[in-house]
Protein backbone atom coordinates (compact mmCIF):
# COMPACT_ATOMS: atom_id res chain seq x y z
CA UNK A 1 0.00 0.00 0.00
CA UNK A 2 1.13 3.22 -0.96
CA UNK A 3 0.91 5.63 1.44
CA UNK A 4 1.13 9.69 1.46
CA UNK A 5 1.21 12.33 4.52
CA UNK A 6 1.27 16.02 4.07
CA UNK A 7 3.10 17.09 7.00
CA UNK A 8 2.36 20.68 9.01
CA UNK A 9 4.38 22.44 10.75
CA UNK A 10 7.91 20.74 9.87
CA UNK A 11 10.36 22.01 7.27
CA UNK A 12 10.06 18.50 5.00
CA UNK A 13 6.22 19.31 2.98
CA UNK A 14 5.59 15.48 2.82
CA UNK A 15 6.67 11.96 3.37
CA UNK A 16 5.58 9.11 1.05
CA UNK A 17 6.22 5.36 1.95
CA UNK A 18 4.85 1.90 1.34
CA UNK A 19 3.57 -0.97 3.93
CA UNK A 20 4.14 -3.85 2.95
CA UNK A 21 2.75 -6.64 5.17
CA UNK A 22 2.26 -4.23 8.06
CA UNK A 23 6.22 -2.82 7.75
CA UNK A 24 7.51 -0.20 6.39
CA UNK A 25 9.58 0.66 3.05
CA UNK A 26 10.33 3.34 0.52
CA UNK A 27 10.46 6.02 2.57
CA UNK A 28 10.91 9.16 0.65
CA UNK A 29 10.49 13.31 2.43
CA UNK A 30 9.80 16.28 0.06
CA UNK A 31 11.39 19.10 1.05
CA UNK A 32 13.04 19.57 4.77
CA UNK A 33 16.83 18.95 5.90
CA UNK A 34 18.19 16.23 3.88
CA UNK A 35 20.78 14.53 6.77
CA UNK A 36 17.53 14.69 9.33
CA UNK A 37 14.94 13.19 6.53
CA UNK A 38 17.85 10.47 5.57
CA UNK A 39 18.24 9.53 8.84
CA UNK A 40 14.48 9.16 9.64
CA UNK A 41 14.08 7.10 6.15
CA UNK A 42 16.97 4.81 7.21
CA UNK A 43 15.70 4.09 10.49
CA UNK A 44 12.36 3.45 10.03
CA UNK A 45 12.81 1.26 6.77
CA UNK A 46 11.56 -2.17 7.42
CA UNK A 47 9.88 -0.68 10.69
CA UNK A 48 6.57 -2.28 12.01
CA UNK A 49 4.64 0.66 10.95
CA UNK A 50 2.34 0.50 14.65
CA UNK A 51 5.33 0.29 16.46
CA UNK A 52 6.97 3.08 14.62
CA UNK A 53 3.64 5.15 14.98
CA UNK A 54 4.02 4.51 19.08
CA UNK A 55 7.57 5.97 18.90
CA UNK A 56 6.85 9.17 16.48
CA UNK A 57 3.67 10.11 18.30
CA UNK A 58 3.50 13.58 19.10
CA UNK A 59 6.89 15.01 18.25
CA UNK A 60 6.75 18.11 16.29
Amino acid sequence: MKCTHRNSGTCSSQVQFDIQDGKIYNVVFKGGCNGSAQGIAALIEGMDAVEARKRLKGIS
